[in-house]
């Protein structure tokens, strides 16, 4: 989530609610600020915190480059992600090219990732996992242009807000906004990942509700 080009800075601070096929029921709380450092780069930094099972931090920048009516853009992100419970934590690294038009954002690139327990079965034992290249992707249609006052929008992604998945385990995210001030705007969303390989499976493994409030100026 990157702040319009006029905006200086976004802070989102969102409360939710999920469950999934290993966890059971869980409670969430994300905050992520979004910085125009130019007219050209943003960056935005945040943190997730799924109750007693995940917390992750990530930064992410971006570079526009305009063209005529739609924008050319280049992220560049790194997210950290401890699961308690599993013994284990994950660096990401990802770089995806882009264009965002009024009624379409979709971007498509790679990511890297290294897994590894916080405690070793013994100190000889080596458990590290690293995946040099994974496809990435995200393409998100919307029903109104870009800042209409309110607005619904449909994403299919392998990378969300705070975790990367295999390119054959999208998510899907439905989005509601609404601006109530000249500032402010409130939002909804509902986060879905199928089961099964390749997400083939008609079961869910997870659904997550959110819902929060951004702040610009």
């Amino acid at each position: 989530m990157f702040a319009q080009a006029q905006d200086k800075i976004a802070l989102t601070a969102n409360v939710g609610y999920g469950y999934n096929a290993v966890w059971q029921n869980f409670g969430e709380i994300l905050v992520l600020s979004t910085f125009r450092a130019a007219d050209n780069f943003h960056f935005n930094v945040g943190a997730d915190y799924k109750i007693n099972q995940l917390a992750a931090v990530k930064g992410e920048g971006r570079i526009t480059f305009p063209v005529r009516k739609v924008a050319l853009f280049l992220d560049n992100g790194y997210l950290y992600s401890a699961f308690f419970n599993d013994n284990l934590q994950q660096l990401n690294a990802s770089l995806l090219f882009g264009v965002d038009t009024r009624y379409f954002t979709g971007k498509i690139g790679c990511f890297g990732r290294w897994l590894r327990p916080f405690h070793q079965a013994d100190e000889n034992s080596e458990l590290s996992v690293f995946e040099p290249i994974n496809l990435a992707y995200s393409f998100k249609g919307r029903i109104f242009p870009k800042g209409h006052k309110w607005n619904l929008s449909l994403e299919i992604a392998n990378i969300g807000q705070f975790e990367n998945e295999r390119s054959t385990n999208p998510i899907f995210t439905l989005a509601g906004t609404a601006v109530v001030a000249n500032q402010l705007s409130v939002h909804g969303l509902i986060i879905v990942k199928p089961a099964g390989m390749g997400h083939i499976a008609a079961n869910f493994y997870q659904i997550q509700v959110q819902t929060g409030v951004t702040y610009v100026w």
